[in-house]
């Protein structure tokens, strides 16, 4: 195990990172990994592993439509019974309240009366059944809808365009919602966060960008996805493919690619230029960075993962020293660097 700062790893700030080997098991732990830290966009890949659970389970499909699952007959808003976000369970055990989002000034009382929590009001009072016509599942978690990066009239066509969006993701909570008859926040907590033993992470926001984790709860998520428990292997393969493949749009803090790859809520290397995982990594590699300065990567070619978590934003630093770090904890994982 390797516990000292990796050459590479020029920042001045806290943080902490975890490399896995081939079998899950750490080889690289800098840091400390018991702290908690913001995912930002992070939360993506998991929330969408929890979508995943639910096709499984045969909750909904891939290709659902997806205005059917939010809309009623009517052009209203369907409201599954028993899912007042109120009653959420935090992985510590703690209640997320009313109270508690009062705190943190994120409208508690509204989202307690509505089963909502704020984002996702936001995406509702935004949406028309028309903005969703052919927009399926597969399109949310792919970021391949064509709704824009906030609520409001969608910028393409569906299968078009990768567009990158939050209103997506609170979309996509809106219509799982109606097929758990929970949020989904409660989800991820009883299919992730729980079965995984992830007990440092919570979302009590948006499943766009409002988890926090350790390292250490991330890092047994990152294990997940090299040796899954929760989903059976075709799912994950599916779901680490490229979607609607040669669409073009904006990697966000890398600007635009000509080819954007994106799987079923996992960013897939691909072609991209520039990127944040260094040049190690197969073109298969796949995972999500956060604006709050995160990551999570897998390289299925090599069996290898990582995860680092900071209390900077992303920033241009971030940029330059990730594929140099990225490429360390890679060889590290494969035992192939000098301890």
């Amino acid at each position: 195990m390797h516990f000292e700062p990796l050459s590479s790893d020029t920042f001045t700030f806290d943080h902490a990172y975890i490399a896995l080997g081939a079998g899950g098991e750490p080889r690289v732990m800098v840091g400390d990994v018991d702290r908690e830290y913001s995912l930002a966009s992070v939360t993506k890949p998991i929330a969408a592993y929890s979508v995943l659970i639910a096709v499984e389970q045969g909750k909904l499909g891939l290709d659902d439509d997806v205005a059917p699952l939010i809309f009623d007959g009517a052009g209203g808003f369907d409201e599954p019974a028993g899912a007042a976000f109120g009653s959420l369970a935090s992985t510590s055990g703690a209640s997320v309240s009313s109270s508690a989002h009062a705190r943190e000034g994120r409208g508690s009382a509204e989202a307690a009366s509505t089963g909502l929590v704020p984002s996702e009001r936001a995406a509702r009072e935004a949406l028309e059944p028309e903005y969703l016509r052919g927009v399926t599942i597969r399109h949310l978690l792919a970021h391949a809808s064509g709704l824009g990066a906030s609520p409001g009239k969608p910028l393409a066509k569906p299968s078009t365009r990768r567009i990158y969006t939050n209103f997506g993701f609170d979309v996509l909570a809106l219509a799982l919602r109606s097929a758990i008859g929970m949020p989904i926040q409660q989800w991820i907590h009883e299919q992730v966060f729980e079965p995984l033993g992830m007990v440092d992470a919570r979302i009590e926001g948006s499943i766009a960008k409002d988890a926090v984790s350790s390292a250490d709860s991330l890092a047994l998520f990152a294990s997940e996805l090299l040796r899954p428990t929760l989903l059976s292997q075709e799912m994950l393969s599916e779901a680490v493919a490229v979607q609607y493949p040669g669409l073009p749009g904006i990697l966000p803090g890398f600007g635009r690619q000509d080819d954007n790859a994106w799987g079923l809520g996992f960013s897939i290397k691909g072609s991209k230029h520039p990127h944040w995982l260094g040049d190690s990594f197969s073109p298969r590699a796949f995972g999500h960075f956060g604006q709050s300065g995160s990551f999570l990567y897998v390289d299925p070619d090599a069996g290898v993962a990582g995860v680092f978590l900071g209390a900077k934003p992303f920033s241009q630093v971030h940029a330059t020293v990730w594929p140099g770090l990225s490429n360390e904890m890679r060889e590290l994982s494969l035992g192939s660097a000098r301890l």
